[in-house]
């Protein structure tokens, strides 16, 4: 049992399921959620770091050919 379980549990003062689980569920999406969140803040980092390496290459071909 997980402690964000265990302290809804202690709240609730019973051992309901159908409240644990709808807290379980809560807690779970909440982490997908984060999780999407994360992997898209990377991604898009990925995308800018490929971007400006790509113009910096393009602008020393530049600087190179003058």
């Amino acid at each position: 049992m997980g402690r964000y379980k265990q302290n809804c549990v202690e709240k609730n003062h019973s051992t309901n399921h159908v409240d644990n689980r709808e807290h379980y569920y809560k807690a779970k999406s909440l982490s997908k959620r984060l999780h999407d969140l994360i992997f898209f803040d990377y991604l898009s980092k990925a995308n800018n770091l490929r971007l400006y390496l790509y113009t910096n290459k393009n602008i020393v071909k530049v600087k190179k050919n003058t």
